[in-house]
């Protein structure tokens, strides 16, 4: 056995259970520029394993000591500047448990023999045109490297000093309103002990604005699932979120694409494809769904109106868009505006469908027309009494001119003043007379039509817009009597009384104002007799 392992092309060693140096390989002298007399007894720590990881920092001195295997653990070398790949096996040589120790150059034995030497400069000519930088983070210590590269995308040279990269230092880089964002993702990815992570997220750059940076990193842990070590790579994708944000059709596909997605057949309108939107919201897997069609999903939509829907992208815009309802799995129903078009999907005529869920722009539209419908009920009624208000009734008023002109008829205004009202108010308060205008009011709304309207003209004084004007005086009579009928308010009982005053277009007058003047001309007439 110790012959074959001294005869590998590739650097190994042979250790003690403790991590001592037993043997080298000749392939480990020329790899690690040292002479096997020298490091025999040594601890295998301080000759090969990375010079920036203390011993109680190393995965591998930590598998030592737990007698551990490792298979292919890559770590990066801070003063090489490679990544070496190294494997570990606890095996009995002469009747002894030895440790086998290989390591392995990744970057070099990626790369035909004769272009070793060049690897390195490919690798930084890649990062460099691709304005990318590589990073290693100790997650013991909480320190960290980064590339030349790296720094150079955040605006600094390769000769400027660099302030210490620490994951507190980083954390005052990132954008405050990502950096819990980041985090959380990061605790999510150790607590469910994934190895690859990837963030988008922004950066500080030395000039004081923020970059995009689209990071990506393997996490490696101990044989206790502790997290030791994190390597990847930060692109700066700036110009790509530009891009996006600069092109307005651009991120309409976006947007829609975040939304549901659905393909179906030409043929018989089966789905072929939904993404994940599309399954998160209706909660149909593709196996289910493959076996219906839009019609199973939109149950007011017939088979006949959907096929005219079908045929309207056929036309010059060759899609068309509607309104609809969707109707989940679970047999709930929401609101969706749907935009069709025709397309090839894996060789085959297909439709797609980009649906939005309008929920809740169908609810702040209903919100919208209920604060409308206030503020209208709000600028034409009486907040007192709930009767049309002076400028309810002058719009009322002008409607009723326009159509006597046009039908050669005639309608009376009959103008209400309650008589001492304000003996009322002095003797027993604002609020008792609040009440006897409210009851009024119900007495007098209960008293006409439908096709009247009552206003409250302002204070104590009621109008009556009536068509009804051959019953003119009967009309004034039956207010008369209601209005004089006993008030019980608050262990008070009133008798009220009013004087009514008349105008009749077009006798009494032809215009808005002089009919309200005649009408209040004859009430004071009325109060004196």
């Amino acid at each position: 056995m110790i012959d074959i392992i001294h005869s590998m092309p590739i650097p190994a060693s042979i250790l003690d259970s403790d991590g001592t140096i037993q043997s080298v390989n000749s392939a480990a002298e020329i790899f690690h520029k040292l002479d096997a007399k020298h490091v025999i007894g040594q601890n295998c720590h301080d000759i090969s394993h990375p010079q920036h990881l203390k011993e109680e920092e190393c995965p591998l001195c930590q598998a030592i000591q737990t007698q551990s295997n490792v298979k292919h653990l890559a770590l990066y070398c801070e003063v090489r500047h490679i990544t070496l790949e190294y494997t570990l096996q606890f095996i009995p040589i002469e009747s002894k448990m030895c440790i086998v120790h290989f390591c392995i150059d990744m970057t070099a034995s990626a790369t035909p023999k004769n272009n070793t030497n060049l690897l390195p400069e490919r690798v930084k000519l890649a990062l460099k045109s691709f304005k990318a930088g590589m990073y290693e983070w100790n997650m013991v210590d909480n320190s960290a490297y980064v590339s030349n590269e790296w720094k150079m995308m955040l605006g600094y040279s390769v000769d400027e000093p660099f302030p210490p990269v620490t994951l507190a230092t980083w954390k005052d880089r990132v954008h405050p309103e990502e950096i819990q964002r980041v985090m959380g993702n990061l605790q999510k990815a150790l607590d469910a002990y994934e190895e690859f992570i990837e963030t988008t997220h922004r950066v500080r750059h030395k000039n004081g604005h923020y970059i995009w940076i689209l990071g990506r990193g393997i996490i490696e842990y101990d044989t206790n699932h502790r997290p030791v070590r994190m390597v990847g790579m930060h692109t700066d994708i700036s110009e790509h979120i530009a891009l996006q944000q600069k092109s307005t059709e651009r991120r309409k596909i976006l947007d829609n694409s975040l939304n549901e997605i659905y393909i179906f057949s030409a043929e018989d309108l089966k789905f072929l494809y939904l993404n994940y939107g599309a399954k998160h919201n209706v909660g149909y897997s593709f196996s289910e769904i493959s076996k219906l069609t839009p019609l199973n999903l939109n149950p007011n939509i017939d088979r006949k109106d959907f096929f005219h829907i079908l045929r309207s992208t056929l036309s010059k815009e060759r899609h068309t868009s509607f309104s609809s309802q969707c109707q989940r799995k679970d047999g709930s129903i929401y609101d969706v505006e749907v935009y069709l078009q025709e397309t090839i999907f894996e060789d085959k005529k297909a439709y797609v469908a980009f649906v939005l869920d309008i929920t809740q722009r169908k609810k702040a539209e209903a919100l919208i027309r209920e604060q409308a419908n206030s503020l209208y009920y709000l600028a034409h009624y009486d907040m007192l009494t709930d009767l049309a208000n002076r400028v309810l009734l002058t719009e009322k008023i002008q409607l009723a001119i326009k159509a006597a002109k046009q039908t050669q008829t005639k309608f009376a205004l009959l103008f209400i003043d309650i008589d001492k009202f304000k003996h009322i108010n002095d003797t027993y308060g604002h609020a008792i007379g609040d009440k006897v205008l409210k009851e009024i009011a119900k007495r007098l709304k209960k008293l006409t039509h439908s096709y009247d309207t009552v206003a409250r003209f302002g204070g104590d004084e009621f109008i009556i817009l009536t068509q009804n004007v051959s019953d003119i005086h009967k009309i004034q009579e039956e207010i008369h009597q209601v209005i004089s009928q006993k008030l019980s308010i608050d262990n008070l009982t009133l008798k009220i009384s009013a004087s009514i005053g008349v105008s009749i277009y077009p006798d009494g007058a032809t215009n808005l104002d002089r009919l309200l003047i005649e009408a209040d001309r004859q009430m004071y007439v009325a109060k004196k007799r």
